[in-house]
């Protein structure tokens, strides 16, 4: 219901005459300035094309968009003082109840039937989509909208091709989650906090850390230990720590060396912790949840199952029966890696330092010292091959 709110804002701003209108997959990129001094020539809204219509409209939007163009309703200015001058709000709810069977996408199917004609066309500098993004010089554009299935805050496993595909899109993604990051600091509902540790062994790979990064999940610190001997992957952190300043680097030397680091990083660890090595990438949602189970299970480890994604193919293999279940493993020794676990921190401080070079022995000991193992086979863990 909330996207219909755009009909009543000048019924509920009545002493405002102008108004933006950002969607909250937004990220803004330039000077709002600019947009709002956009002259609407006497029109009710300015909007920009929807780029995405092409190739799948109904015959409603297909109409639309050959008599005049079919818009995105994601940005929008627009003249409050027109809207209600004409009551346009009662207007629009009238003719959304009347038109309802042609409206696959809701309120903004409305808008383009409505308005058709009594709008001024904004450039898509304005409203750029992640499909135009490759086709508008960078320093132009002004607003990126993620309309679509990725989503900043939350890429499905099927989506993860996105994150490897389009370096400029991958940017832009962590842009947004800077600002959020900003407005999380100002507020005091957060999560139990979660320790992240990455392990890369090659710059190919690094985008397993843009897969941490980009997690729903919001108070989470992130340690990379690097042993890939490649300064590129250097480079890479310092560019995203410009974004994600609980992002924090570790190179290193040989498998003595990561062991020390590991266990460095578990002592001064948060709530949780949790292990991912390249060349995997795991999907937005994979720490939220596990934290989700560990709390539900009174659970000491969460560990997923992990499934294909071949990057060459654009193909997705299932590795194991995905039925979504969580299982109970504390009996089991069917553990051999942390990699795609989630750990309470309370159960490394009963164990104490640990060989990580030894990996099936450090496995043997955390399992002997958790009271509650879990497993669930879900998307949350994707290895990325060749």
């Amino acid at each position: 219901m909330t996207t219909y709110y755009r009909y009543v804002l000048a019924d509920v701003l009545k002493d405002v005459d102008r108004i933006i209108y950002l969607d909250v997959d937004t990220l803004v990129l330039g000077d709002l300035t600019e947009l709002w001094k956009i002259d609407l020539e006497g029109n009710f809204l300015g909007i920009a094309r929807d780029p995405l219509i092409a190739g799948y409209a109904t015959l409603a939007q297909e109409f639309i968009d050959k008599k005049n163009m079919y818009a995105n309703a994601g940005v929008l200015l627009i003249d409050l003082k027109l809207f209600r001058e004409h009551n346009m709000g009662n207007k629009l709810i009238d003719f959304t109840v009347n038109t309802v069977d042609y409206c696959r996408y809701g309120d903004q199917d409305v808008l383009n039937y409505y308005f058709i004609g009594a709008y001024k066309i904004l450039d898509s500098e304005w409203n750029c989509g992640i499909k135009l993004v490759d086709d508008i010089a960078e320093e132009d554009v002004k607003i990126v909208h993620f309309f679509g299935p990725g989503k900043p805050w939350g890429n499905s496993i099927f989506a993860l091709y996105l994150i490897y595909a389009n370096g400029k899109i991958l940017d832009m993604e962590h842009k947004y989650k800077l600002y959020q990051y900003k407005l999380l600091q100002l507020s005091d509902g957060l999560d139990d906090k979660v320790t992240a540790i990455v392990k890369l062994n090659s710059f190919e790979y690094s985008r397993t850390l843009d897969s941490v990064l980009l997690q729903t999940y919001q108070d989470i610190e992130v340690k990379v230990i690097d042993t890939s001997h490649d300064n590129r992957v250097k480079r890479k952190v310092r560019e995203l720590q410009l974004y994600h300043p609980n992002l924090k680097y570790y190179e290193s030397e040989g498998n003595v060396g990561v062991s020390r680091i590991i266990n460095f990083i578990i002592k001064n660890a948060k709530k949780y912790i949790y292990f991912v090595e390249s060349p995997y990438a795991l999907e937005s949602n994979t720490i939220y949840d596990l934290v989700k189970i560990s709390i539900e299970h009174q659970a000491d480890i969460i560990s997923v199952k992990n499934n294909i994604f071949k990057l060459s193919e654009e193909q997705y293999y299932y590795y194991a029966t995905r039925d979504d279940v969580v299982k109970d493993i504390s009996e089991k020794d069917n553990l051999d890696s942390l990699n795609g676990c989630l750990v309470k921190k309370e159960l490394f401080d009963k164990i104490g330092t640990l060989d990580f070079e030894n990996n099936k022995s450090s496995i043997v000991t955390v399992l002997e010292k958790a009271d509650k193992a879990m497993i669930k086979n879900s998307d949350y863990l994707v290895k990325v091959v060749d």
